[in-house]
């Protein structure tokens, strides 16, 4: 009887994981927005701290961790999910917040035994007006996570139940990445996606890959968004991510491995 009270608790269990790098500017409002929502806060800083990051993340919990910095997130995930005691994992930015209603609600969503995971509504863009929203796996059963390898910009995909739910996500980046200033530092950090990518197709692939997928992303993008800055900042990323996978396998460079 005890232990299947301890199970049910364990089931009942938010883990809150972030994987942040010097975020002194955002961090508090999102910490603010989860720190009696969830049952645990895990921060992951991506290399040495040098803002008040940690500094702020101290009043919040003591789960914090260093690692090598790598200028990406996805590479640190997978140890922020092992480090995770709750079964149900809220992955959160610093630049995210949860909304009033998403605060109120989130433990009427896991209490749900036929759900698996919650694609919540994430403002994609929001500095052009009106929200764009589309649907992000935020929250979700540990165990029933599909193999996450850490490669840049990877989803979270589950092997179960999956739901969109409409309760928001906020996503307020202090600049964005769609901008001509934000988009260059997006710019750069391609190489590191590239980096941790799969190299497991012919570099001649990656080359048409890279000029078929800057077609495709812009028609893409201008279809759903009607965004012309939006639809060809997405192309030239496309572009210059494949075109480095390209260059890499020229060099017979493999994927980076993902730190344990």
């Amino acid at each position: 009887m005890k232990t299947k009270k301890k199970d049910e608790s364990r089931n009942n269990k938010i883990s809150a994981v972030l994987v942040v790098y010097n975020e002194e500017k955002l961090i508090k409002r999102c910490l603010d927005s989860i720190k009696n929502v969830v049952d645990e806060i895990i921060i992951i800083h991506d290399g040495p701290c040098t803002d008040n990051t940690i500094k702020i993340a101290k009043k919040y919990t003591n789960k914090i961790f260093f690692r090598p910095h790598i200028g990406e997130a996805e590479p640190h995930r997978p140890f922020s999910f092992k480090k995770a005691s709750g079964n149900w994992i809220l992955q959160i930015d610093a630049d995210e917040f949860l909304s009033h209603e998403l605060k109120r609600k989130i433990r009427k969503l896991i209490k749900d035994r036929e759900v698996d995971g919650y694609a919540l509504k994430w403002d994609f863009y929001n500095h052009y007006g009106t929200p764009k929203y589309e649907y992000k796996m935020a929250l979700f059963k540990k165990e029933k996570m599909k193999k996450f390898e850490g490669i840049p910009h990877e989803p979270v995909r589950i092997n179960g139940v999956a739901k969109k739910s409409e309760l928001i996500l906020e996503h307020k980046p202090l600049r964005s990445p769609f901008t001509f200033k934000g988009f260059e530092s997006k710019l750069k950090r391609a190489n590191i996606h590239a980096k941790y990518s799969k190299k497991d197709k012919p570099a001649v692939f990656y080359l048409l890959k890279s000029i078929i997928w800057f077609f495709g992303y812009f028609v893409y993008y201008m279809l759903k968004f009607f965004n012309l800055r939006l639809a060809f900042f997405s192309a030239i990323y496309n572009f210059s991510l494949n075109w480095q996978i390209f260059i890499l396998k020229i060099k017979n460079e493999p994927k980076a491995k993902i730190g344990k």
